[in-house]
């Protein structure tokens, strides 16, 4: 089903970007809650996304939850496409957009390259260490994460982990001091680059730059327009 979002080579119209900024989120918000077995036969969702693709609230009246969630998912890539492609041609005017309030969120959502700079550089590395030490701790992997950390160390303090590791909460100790240290160093690095003016913003372009030089739809650079586009028109959380 193609479904028009925005017009990708159109001039920069920050109505435009946000209207379809709005329309893509509260696409995929649908999408989220017509694949929950409650949301399968939902009238008002239904009625809701017929009328937000086609403006017919009757559209997947009697369909079966396969076609309308397949034709779901087709309209959000037309979006991500549409979107992303807008972003990118105008990504200088995009970036502008975003609040500073939210430019220290979006380099934590961001698959950022090193740029050179010495306080950018350290940041990448900071952000790259904590998104490690978060997943670990998401994914119940704290022993494998605090083991694989010592791999370096001497053998001695390797065999000293080994038996204290028996004590109750010793491992779960060892990760909350490692997780506070790379908290701080990111906390130090931020801090850092947030006293040049322009110091998140140009981390941002530039990595982008490095990251779409090649190919402007790659997996990376869709994430990066994406979620420029909602860091600057986004719904804001209170």
């Amino acid at each position: 089903m193609a479904v028009t979002f925005i017009d990708p080579e159109a001039d920069y119209d920050k109505g435009e970007l946000k209207k379809a900024t709005k329309k893509y989120n509260i696409l995929v918000e649908l999408i989220s809650r017509l694949r929950k077995p409650e949301g399968f036969y939902d009238p008002e969702l239904r009625e809701g996304l017929g009328d937000l693709l086609k403006k017919d609230a009757r559209l997947y009246a009697g369909q079966s939850p396969d076609i309308v969630i397949k034709e779901a998912r087709e309209a959000a890539k037309d979006g991500e496409n549409e979107l992303g492609d807008y972003v990118h041609n105008h990504f200088d005017e995009v970036l502008r957009e975003v609040p500073n309030d939210n430019l220290e969120s979006l380099v934590l959502q961001l698959p950022l390259e090193k740029i050179g700079d010495e306080k950018a550089d350290e940041l990448v590395d900071a952000i790259e260490e904590y998104h490690k030490i978060e997943r670990a701790m998401r994914e119940g992997k704290i022993g494998e994460y605090v083991e694989k950390k010592l791999e370096s160390a001497p053998d001695w303090m390797k065999r000293a982990f080994y038996y204290a590791s028996q004590v109750e909460d010793y491992v779960k100790r060892i990760f909350e001091s490692y997780y506070k240290s790379i908290r701080s160093d990111l906390d130090s690095s931020l801090s850092e680059i947030k006293k040049e003016e322009e110091g998140l913003r140009n981390l941002i372009k530039k990595s982008y730059e490095k990251i779409s030089d090649e190919e402007k739809d790659s997996d990376e650079a869709r994430v990066y327009q994406l979620r420029l586009a909602m860091a600057a028109f986004g719904e804001k959380k209170e």
